[in-house]
């Protein structure tokens, strides 16, 4: 019996595997203690009377909890790869947005092992403008009720407004222009989605190929805005698949918010002062 975890920024994922047999163990938040988490989850497991597992830690917060426990972790590309041969061996590219981190993998078929191997990656972007606490973070700027309204009202909006998405700084200054041209806020959401994506090819894929078959992972994955507009430009195709994909923005209501933008004390006292870009760079 093997107890797979993948430890993220926000929130902790497990599954428990008997042959081929996989089993949710369902994904709990982090909320800052990760290393509480796993012992809360292996403490269930001996509750319920198994005794020994064959453990596996991934995730970007792997290495500091296995160091705690006295594991190896595994890498999450390699976590990834094994997770396509067996459920998407159709699979040659993964798109992930995460929480604070975005990554791009390809994988190459090799005739000889029958297995997917890395082919090309991007591991290493942190830029907070397509990560998923920036789209918090502009749900909340926004005046939205949640992210999943801010997501939905974004996906049904069709002339989204142009932002730069080149750092979250430059698009927050973008925002405060529209609002003050009068841009509905429906439109700047749509704009923020659009930008993100677009900011993911310029930034992680810079210029790589998206092989069929598509996977977009991570938990921005669950926002239906971002899943649509990522697979409109991803390629020609279309053959792009979301494993694990939330319903619970689409159960949303689909009825638009107010057009009229939303006052900011944040904002609204920037209203009167020209638009300035601030002299911060994005360390990406």
């Amino acid at each position: 019996m093997r107890l797979g975890i993948d430890i993220g920024a926000d929130t902790i994922k497990a599954v428990l595997v008997r042959g081929e047999a996989v089993e949710q163990l369902g994904r709990v938040p982090v909320q800052g203690k990760p290393f509480q988490r796993v012992q809360e989850i292996l403490e269930r497991l001996r509750a319920e009377g198994h005794q020994k597992v064959l453990l596996g830690l991934t995730g970007s917060g792997a290495p500091q909890v296995a160091s705690l426990l006295g594991v190896e972790p595994v890498d999450e590309s390699n976590a990834l790869a094994a997770a396509c041969n067996l459920h998407h061996p159709e699979a040659r590219t993964i798109i992930e947005m995460g929480r604070e981190t975005q990554k791009y993998l390809r994988f190459a078929r090799d005739d000889v092992a029958q297995r997917l191997l890395l082919d090309d990656s991007n591991l290493g972007c942190k830029c907070a403008a397509g990560s998923g606490s920036f789209l918090d973070h502009m749900a909340t700027r926004l005046n939205f009720g949640s992210v999943e309204q801010f997501a939905a009202v974004a996906n049904e909006t069709e002339r989204p407004a142009t932002l730069s998405g080149r750092c979250a700084v430059f698009t927050e200054s973008d925002i405060v222009h529209l609002y003050q041209k009068g841009t509905p806020r429906e439109r700047i959401a749509a704009g923020i989605h659009q930008a993100i994506c677009r900011n993911y090819r310029a930034a992680v894929a810079r210029g790589r190929d998206f092989e069929d078959q598509i996977l977009l992972i991570g938990g921005v994955s669950l926002n239906p805005a971002v899943s649509a507009r990522s697979a409109r430009g991803s390629g020609p195709s279309g053959r792009s698949t979301w494993p694990g994909r939330s319903r619970c923005c689409r159960s949303r209501s689909r009825s638009r918010s107010n057009t009229r933008a939303p006052t900011h004390s944040g904002w609204a006292s920037q209203r009167s002062s020209p638009r300035r870009r601030p002299a911060t760079t994005c360390p990406a």
